[in-house]
């Protein structure tokens, strides 16, 4: 929570004029929080060979996962479950963060929600059970840009529709 969390919720209010309110930090740092949980799964095993591990060791344990799994060429099937499990938990957070903003808490989080739209896209890979550890998973240029500029665009104070009406998904 201390990791991501405290940087995007300086970065929202940073980039807004007027004081946050209390509710639009906590999203804030939700959504950073969430981010965060995004790359530490997506970057766990190259991180355990480095000897940084950030999933706790009871999680670990309690799925069954031994060190040397962490450190292994290949994911083991038990450690990808374990990190489509917990990718889903942080997409279904960050689906439900998202569903709860006011459309002006959008617009004022809108940096904030493009860089946790990123994080969630890669979510949903690991979440479908996707993860390898080497290469790590990543998206590409045009899908980034495409999804930046299209959670930008949604998070402005009008909606996504209203404006491009043929790009509805």
């Amino acid at each position: 929570d201390r990791g991501g969390a405290v940087i995007q919720e300086l970065i929202a209010q940073v980039i807004n004029a007027d004081a946050l309110s209390a509710q639009e930090r906590a999203h804030a740092r939700r959504f950073g929080a969430i981010a965060r949980h995004a790359e530490v799964l997506g970057n766990l095993c190259a991180e355990a060979r480095d000897g940084r591990i950030y999933v706790p060791l009871q999680t670990l344990d309690a799925a069954k996962i031994p060190h040397s799994d962490l450190s292994a060429a290949t994911a083991s099937k038990a450690l990808q479950n374990l990190i489509a499990r917990e990718a889903q938990r942080s997409l279904d957070e960050f689906k439900q963060r998202q569903a709860a903003l006011s459309r002006a808490e959008r617009t004022r989080l809108r940096p904030v929600l493009v860089f946790a739209a990123l994080c969630a896209r890669l979510l949903e890979r690991l979440a479908r059970g996707r993860y390898t550890p080497h290469p790590p998973l990543d998206l590409g240029a045009f899908e980034r840009t495409w999804l930046a500029c299209r959670t930008a665009v949604r998070a402005r104070s009008h909606t996504f529709t209203q404006v491009f009406p043929m790009l509805d998904p």
